[in-house]
């Protein structure tokens, strides 16, 4: 059976920019999450990854255009080739075989040899005409990796809310606790007012009257104990929230209901593209053993040029295709795709325990639920029977039959049992908040 979880009071967090309600003195659970993600240092690495992204796929584009390289030499050489034919030697043998002798005369064959130093400055030019499709698979890679990247943020960011629930229920029971003190100062107040009275009367001890001073002196004592934790543990949500809070400052009570059992965790996508990425990367394994078409070509000026029997420096150029073709590669590829596959298969078995381990998670704090269910019907039948006792205790002392300390202990009790109420009704939100902060919503 499906279920979803409805967050009620939502309307509440939603504010101006500085993350906090209207009042200025109250701030909500989800406004802390809020600021705190932009506040985090790794927030700002998104804009990083993307244009970090921008530029690598700039890079790979720019495979298909032509690339241009100049290109300039000077060689000295020991030696040179070098064409010597006796041709006047050779003529005179052939015109030896003839029975009149002719007299002619033969000019000598002089073929100039190319100077030891040389020179030469070219531009060149490669063009890529089919790659086999590898850019097309490069590009798919570098919008894995900024994928990958953006939710690995992401994860980063989403373990705030932890430490923010830790810190924000701290200050939340630090806060309840302190109204249930000043609950019971008001009640000792009342008390001191009737049996002052008695005592100027006489009809009562001055020692009576002094036993609940002392008590009332007592209970503002642990106030001051509770707002230096509380001061101490709001400077510790103000470093994760990057800003100065007031100080008197109060946390409001979410509002929450759980109904949602599926799995939203940033980890489980992050593991999802990571196993994408692993399938880009074996995809350009294979597209590497497609035949490739190149276009080249080369223009310049030097001293021999391509006419090597000139010895004077000339302009010369050529242009050509180039065809690769890496068919066999000793199954180096295979290999390669095997090593992916595997490192995909050991992603999604880590998914799987990931998956398992926050669902035994989910399954504990389900049983919370239940077990603070039970122990706040408790709590409600205890209250009734603590306020009545402590109600027939004030009559009481202000009759003279019991003594201020009895009555002090009654009034504990009391007040403790609806502290204890308030402690677990927050105890079974922080289990609701925590579910949902499982869960990834």
């Amino acid at each position: 059976m499906k279920y979803k979880y409805l967050i009620a009071g939502l309307l509440l967090s939603i504010i101006c920019y500085d993350g906090f309600t209207q009042n200025k003195n109250v701030i909500t659970l989800f406004d802390c999450y809020a600021e705190a993600e932009k506040a985090y240092p790794t927030y700002g690495n998104r804009d990083l990854y993307l244009r970090m992204n921008e530029l690598q796929t700039s890079n790979v584009n720019v495979a298909y255009l032509p690339k241009f390289s100049l290109n300039g030499q000077a060689t000295y050489q020991s030696d040179v080739t070098k064409v010597e034919i006796p041709f006047d030697k050779f003529m005179e043998e052939i015109f030896a075989q003839f029975p009149v002798q002719i007299e002619i005369e033969i000019p000598e064959l002089d073929i100039p040899a190319p100077k030891k130093d040389q020179y030469k400055l070219s531009l060149d030019v490669n063009q890529v005409i089919y790659d086999g499709g590898i850019n097309k698979y490069k590009k798919e890679i570098e919008n894995a990796n900024m994928e990958t990247n953006l939710q690995q943020v992401e994860v980063e960011l989403y373990q705030i809310k932890d430490r923010i629930n830790k810190l924000y229920f701290a200050l939340l029971l630090l806060q309840e606790n302190k109204n249930g003190l000043q609950i019971m100062i008001e009640e000792i107040e009342k008390r001191l007012m009737v049996m002052s009275s008695a005592v100027d009367n006489g009809v009562m001890l001055q020692a009576s009257l002094d036993v609940l001073l002392a008590e009332k002196l007592k209970l503002e004592q642990k106030i001051l104990q509770i707002e230096m934790t509380y001061e101490s543990a709001l400077k510790g949500l103000e470093i994760l929230l990057n800003r100065e809070l007031p100080a008197d400052v109060m946390v409001e009570i979410p509002s929450v209901d759980v109904l949602n059992k599926d799995l939203a965790r940033p980890e489980l996508k992050l593991l999802d593209l990571q196993m994408n990425k692993l399938d880009a990367a074996s995809k350009l394994v294979t597209r590497k053993n497609y035949p490739m078409l190149f276009g080249f070509g080369q223009v310049g000026y030097g001293r021999p040029a391509f006419n090597m029997f000139s010895d004077e420096f000339d302009t010369f150029y050529y242009v050509g295709a180039k065809l690769t073709w890496n068919f066999w590669d000793w199954k180096e590829s295979s290999r390669e795709k095997q090593i992916y596959a595997i490192q995909k298969e050991i992603l999604q078995k880590n998914k799987e325990t990931f998956s398992k381990n926050i669902s035994i998670g989910l399954v504990s704090e389900e049983v919370k639920f239940q077990k603070y269910n039970e122990i706040l019907a408790k709590d409600a039948e205890i209250i009734k029977l603590r306020t009545k006792i402590s109600e027939t205790s004030a009559s009481k002392l202000e009759n003279g039959i019991i003594t201020s300390t009895d009555y002090i202990t009654d009034l504990n009790a009391e007040i403790n049992a609806k502290i204890s109420l308030k402690s677990h009704e927050l105890e079974l939100i922080q289990a609701k908040i925590n579910y949902i902060t499982m869960q990834g919503n």
